[in-house]
């Protein structure tokens, strides 16, 4: 196939690669069979898609569907426009010589009226056997015929002709067909013909971006055609389920229906799993039957004897396509593919006396598999569907670390296909969502030596299922000091505001759970609210984001919206607080919505001094409707924006000790001053308040916000009631119409008793933030002092319902109903 700008190889192989050598390996030059129809390559307007590296002219595919084999023609001719296009000239073409043979008809170079033959002139391919995943344990015997054509140049036409031709005896004869992706880019002329005898009847289908073939019978057979100018490869909706993935392709095949594949595939599974008169696997059946009379358990040992004692190794060389490996043969190599894994297992559980049998999957997922044509091409995986009081179980020998039945999730693989020689339908694997979150993440710390001290803090991140497998493998396979420090990178680049003092890791057998963990020192950000008191708004409180659900215009704009299934996290969050808790609150923390095909829940609450937060995400379904997706966008966004708050009480910032050290760090700092101040009302020590605010006003003498700060500070001590007004009114020359300082004022006409003055000022407050839980509760203590009960209890139940703290804020310096 082509290298660089194209991806062509799907078109040059008929099927899988498959049994029974039949071909030597070498590389046939000769001319195409009579049964092709030459296809003029189209000449393309002068300049006309000039810019682009690389033009294909034509793509022809032919296929002859016969009783002795199958054969696929193909023709390329693309030209260089760029010198970055030339990247796209090497040839490389690979087939099984198990099962296929190559014939290459031409290489040529066009040069303007000039035509180069390639081969003519004497270059030659070279065979490579690359195994290209040997690395990932697999061993495909497929060959590669390379060639690098000398002296093309920018302006040249390549123009490459083979045929593949293959035949599987496991097939029994029976013909399949499924192309590439025919228009990786945009193709001048794209031109399909397939052709077969009365004796086979043959079925097809073309995908999105093809037209309805033109379809002729005769005596000889028929013939099938699509003949496209300017071919271009239909845009597939963005974000939508794989189904919608299958463009510009068309699948033919001889198969009646799914129960004649399974049908097919039977006999070569049980002649497999059966055993020699001299095997040693009865022996690991009688083990197996003395630890347990329990069928279940009995089968979760199989699995494991598989998973441990036999290694993956994928083979498809020799009979390795389609044939699996004597069970006999796979346990005493002790590796196999996933065929000899699947028989092996078979093997095992038949002599336990437990029903089972192979099923046909693909490791990609197959959806949309049911309205595709019956084939073997669509199967790249096999698995046990076993059945034990009367519950099916799905058992994969190349996974590891399954240890009991009831742990085995259904796979992710959409449809599977049982093997049964009377054959068997395609069946739904419906995934059930799990019982306990995939991933849970733990936070603890202990704030309760004051806010601004550092929290020792204790994290752990919890995986369950295939992921957490993963992550046991990949740390294992690290050395212990490399796998520390690079869990201490992980847990630094999650956490940077964490000084992390150690790591740690640990899988769980039996729940198949790797937890990490990792303890430091946490530097929590509190921050000023509003209302002026402190607040900290935990790790990862913000649930949903902001999506983009927008398509560009094309086939299938409305198509759904893939939702990850099943997908669950939870994470929480728990903060041990100064003084048992006493005054702090948590802003209107639950969230129980299901938005857009998932389910997001929080929770937080304070007991007995410890804060909690739990939030919970999960999808509910595998995908949702484009109409579905757009309405969930708004309210996905304004989730994410509805943060949880814990709030410390107005009067608390932090032990004296911490704000006299910040003090006496820090002594410009006026802010430093206010804070000890409050701390020293919260005692009631106003004396020292009141200094402290003097002292902030000594370093900040015309700021509104010092000001008015000492407006309240003597308002809360109830002293110098005079000088605080004066102090508020001079605030608000510099800062008019400012709520905090109008607030503060208001509380100083209430300590003197002037309650009409008072509530003005509130309600001048509120008229510009109406979430000022303060000015609510003394507006309404001042209306209950007017004796308007109603309006007074409106207040002080709103001021509740913002801030639950309010009234045990000013209870403290003597202000109660």
């Amino acid at each position: 196939m082509f290298k660089g700008l194209l991806a062509l190889g799907a078109l040059f192989a008929a099927a899988p690669m498959a049994t029974a050598a039949w071909a030597d390996g070498a590389v046939t030059i000769a001319p195409a069979g009579a049964w092709v129809k030459p296809v003029e390559i189209p000449s393309p307007p002068p300049g006309e898609g000039a810019g682009a590296p690389a033009r294909i002219l034509l793509q022809d595919v032919q296929m002859r569907f016969g009783a002795d084999g199958d054969e696929a023609y193909s023709e390329t001719a693309i030209k260089f426009q760029t010198p970055q296009g030339l990247s796209a000239g090497t040839l490389a073409l690979p087939w099984n010589p198990d099962t296929d043979s190559l014939t290459v008809h031409k290489v040529h170079i066009i040069r303007g009226a000039q035509v180069i033959d390639v081969l003519g002139a004497g270059e030659t391919f070279t065979i490579l056997r690359r195994e290209t995943k040997l690395e990932l344990a697999m061993l495909d015997g497929v060959l590669t015929a390379a060639l690098q054509p000398e002296g093309l140049q920018v302006g040249d036409v390549l123009d490459v002709a083979f045929t593949l031709k293959h035949r599987d005896p496991a097939l029994q004869g029976r013909s399949q067909y499924l192309t590439g992706d025919l228009m990786p880019l945009n193709v001048d002329r794209l031109h399909i013909r397939e052709v077969w005898p009365t004796s086979k009847p043959m079925r097809w289908q073309e995908m999105e971006g093809l037209p309805q073939p033109l379809v002729t019978k005769s005596a000889d057979g028929t013939e099938l055609v699509i003949d496209m100018k300017d071919a271009v490869r239909p845009k597939t909706p963005k974000d939508a389920p794989p189904r919608f993935e299958n463009v510009g392709l068309i699948e033919t095949s001889e198969f009646a229906d799914w129960a004649a594949v399974s049908a097919i595939m039977a006999p070569l599974y049980d002649q497999a799993a059966a055993l020699k008169v001299d095997s040693g696997l009865p022996a690991e059946i009688a083990r197996i039957k003395a630890v347990s009379s329990d069928p279940a358990v009995q089968a979760a040992a199989a699995l494991q004897l598989v998973q441990d004692q036999v290694r993956y190794v994928y083979l498809g060389i020799n009979d390795g396509g389609y044939v699996p490996a004597q069970a006999d043969r796979t346990w005493a190599r002790r590796f196999g593919d996933c065929k000899g894994k699947t028989v092996l297992l078979l093997a095992l559980l038949r002599g336990l006396g437990i029903q089972a049998e192979p099923a046909l999957v693909s490791s990609h997922g197959a959806d949309g598999l049911e309205g595709l044509l019956p084939t073997t091409l669509f199967f790249d995986h096999v698995l046990i569907r076993a059945t034990i009081a009367g519950k099916t179980y799905w058992m994969d020998g190349t996974r590891t670390g399954d240890r009991s039945l009831a742990a085995l999730d259904v796979p992710a693989f959409g449809w599977a296909l049982p093997v049964q020689a009377s054959g068997a339908k395609l069946e739904k694997l419906a995934l059930a969502a799990p019982q306990q979150p995939l991933t849970d993440l733990r936070i603890h710390l202990d704030a309760s030596a004051g806010l601004d001290a550092a929290a020792p803090a204790h994290v752990e991140f919890v995986m369950r299922g295939d992921a957490a497998l993963a992550m046991k493998l990949n740390l294992d396979a690290a050395v212990a000091t490399d796998r520390d420090q690079t869990l201490k990178k992980y847990w630094a680049s999650q956490y940077d505001w964490i000084d992390v003092a150690s790591v740690g890791a640990t899988y769980d057998e039996a729940t198949g759970e790797e937890r990490l963990t990792m303890d430091g020192s946490a530097k929590m950000a509190w921050g000023a609210s509003v209302n002026g008191s402190r607040e900290y708004e935990p790790d990862l409180s913000r649930l949903g984001w902001d999506p983009d659900f927008s398509r560009d215009p094309g086939p299938h704009q409305d198509a759904p919206f893939a939702v990850p299934f099943p997908a669950s996290k939870r994470w929480s969050e728990t903060i041990v607080l100064p003084h048992a808790g006493d005054g702090f609150a948590v802003s209107e923390p639950n969230i129980d919505k299901a938005i857009a095909g998932r389910s997001f829940t929080r929770t937080g609450a304070i007991d007995h001094g410890v804060f909690t937060m739990v939030a919970t995400t999960r999808s509910l379904v595998s995908e949702i409707s484009a109409a579905d997706a757009k309405a969930a966008a708004p309210q996905l966004k304004a989730l994410s924006l509805d943060a949880l708050y814990l709030t410390a009480p107005r009067w608390y910032h932090a032990t004296d000790q911490e704000l006299t050290q910040r003090v006496a760090k820090t002594p410009a700092d006026a802010g430093g001053y206010l804070d000890r101040a409050d701390a020293y009302v919260s005692k009631g020590d106003f004396d020292h308040a009141i200094a402290d605010a003097n002292q902030a006003v000594a370093l900040k003498p015309n700021d509104a916000a010092m000001l008015n700060a000492r407006c309240f500070t003597r308002a809360e001590a109830n002293r110098d009631l005079p000088a605080a007004l004066d102090d508020c009114n001079a605030a608000l020359k510099l800062a008019p119409r400012d709520p905090p300082t109008l607030d503060s004022r208001g509380f100083v006409y209430f300590r003197l008793g002037q309650f009409d003055q008072s509530i003005a000022d509130y309600d001048a407050a509120l008229a510009v933030d109406q979430t000022l839980a303060p000015s609510l509760y003394i507006r309404g203590l001042a209306k209950l002092k007017q004796g308007d009960a109603k309006g007074g209890d409106a207040d002080i139940a709103a001021a509740k319902a913002l801030d639950p703290t309010v009234a045990d804020t000013y209870a403290r310096v003597g202000v109660k109903p």
